[in-house]
């Protein structure tokens, strides 16, 4: 219906597109936090909200939706967390905890001095409401990601790159000190990206002797426990890595004016100008060593 039409909803479908299965529709004032979706064998994890009349938004929930059923129950109400993942049958979420409260009264310098003081806390969350706090840590001394049942993080008050394992706390130093690129400059400013491929995190890093606009790609390969340096741009446009398959990535740099057919409000045919992603193809081991070959898509405009 008309009505549906202009509602969200959360479906499912075969790689091709085909056999599409609609599990929930939202509410008209309904909205997924972004960032905040986690998925295991069964069911979606993810925190929604609801826009007011008055155009307050009502406290984050916590959702299980059931991806074969569609069945949804809500967990909890307020909840005041990141989702990161799943671990067994528990949901990885991370709070941050307030020491300081914020008020209205508080200057400028307060607030500041509050959100330094925060405190983030991983935690493991049953669909009973049960919470297992894991480990905490203090507000800008680390960048984490996660990725196969464990975090890894750049430790920036002792530098170096960490795994931690969420089964059973244990933490290991996978490299130790500051990265050092070829051309002898020092890294201990990191940030890790949230994505991973081909078993290899992806870093940006900013030199410590120089401003803080000139930033550097690492990827840090998880087997060899090595950095390699990631120079490709094209265009003046860093070239990332946006989908992997089994011995290819799709890669993006950049956008491409291309032209495609159109019709006029008065159903004449034109020709449009669109910006579009500049995507191609790359075999992962030229994208790892830095080799431009780029294999051209010739079907990107449908």
């Amino acid at each position: 219906s008309e009505t549906d039409m202009q509602r969200g909803y959360i479906a499912k479908y075969d790689l091709d597109g085909s056999n599409r299965q609609i599990l929930t529709w939202l509410a008209p004032n309904e909205t997924i936090a972004d960032g905040c979706i986690a998925s295991d064998s069964e069911n979606l994890y993810y925190l929604n909200y609801f826009v007011q009349e008055d155009g307050n938004s009502s406290p984050l929930s916590l959702i299980q939706l059931n991806i074969t059923s569609g069945e949804k129950d809500e967990i909890c109400q307020n909840a005041r967390h990141f989702i990161v993942g799943t671990y067994q049958d528990k949901i990885v979420i991370k709070n941050i905890l307030n020491p300081i409260t914020i008020t209205e009264d508080l200057s400028s310098e307060d607030i500041v001095n509050a959100f330094k003081q925060q405190v983030h806390e991983l935690v493991l969350f049953s669909t009973d409401g049960q919470q297992q706090s894991l480990c905490q840590w203090h507000q800008g001394t680390r960048s984490e990601m996660y990725l196969d049942n464990k975090m890894f993080f750049w430790d920036k008050e002792q530098p170096g790159l960490y795994q931690y394992d969420l089964g059973s706390g244990s933490t290991v130093c996978l490299y130790s000190g500051a990265i050092i690129s070829e051309n002898g400059d020092t890294y201990t400013n990191i940030t890790l990206s949230s994505d991973a491929f081909d078993n290899h995190i992806l870093l940006t890093a900013i030199p410590d002797s120089t401003d803080v606009g000139k930033a550097t790609r690492f990827a840090f390969d998880l087997e060899k426990n090595t950095f390699q340096t990631l120079t490709l741009s094209r265009n003046e446009y860093n070239v990332n890595i946006l989908q992997e398959g089994f011995d290819y990535f799709l890669v993006q740099a950049g956008v491409k004016e291309y032209s495609v057919p159109d019709l006029a409000p008065d159903g004449q045919e034109i020709t449009t100008n669109m910006l579009l992603p500049d995507v191609s193809l790359m075999i992962k081991s030229d994208y790892w060593n830095n080799i431009p070959n780029y294999i051209a898509i010739n079907d990107d405009v449908l």
